[in-house]
């Protein structure tokens, strides 16, 4: 029997699938230090993380989800409630 894949592991498929363009470690990721992640990619990045966790993101969680370690943070409290 496998082992279940750790939320942090399920996160960077997230970010690795949003963002496949960018070379590197994708935690190191925030949206002031990357070009890319535009209004388009952050609601991708919003619709990708609710459809891999199963949660509903409001608004103020979209506007707090700045970088790899704050969607930790907004998805851990998501799943955990």
């Amino acid at each position: 029997m496998s082992e279940p894949i750790s939320l942090t592991s399920r996160l960077e498929r997230v970010f690795r699938s949003v963002f496949h363009d960018i070379q590197g470690d994708p935690i190191t990721l925030t949206r002031l230090d990357t070009s890319i992640w535009d209004s388009a990619t952050h609601l991708f990045l919003l619709l990708s993380l609710e459809e891999e966790f199963g949660i509903v993101l409001s608004d103020a969680d979209a506007i707090d989800v700045t970088s790899f370690e704050s969607a930790v943070e907004v998805v851990c409290a998501k799943v955990e409630t």
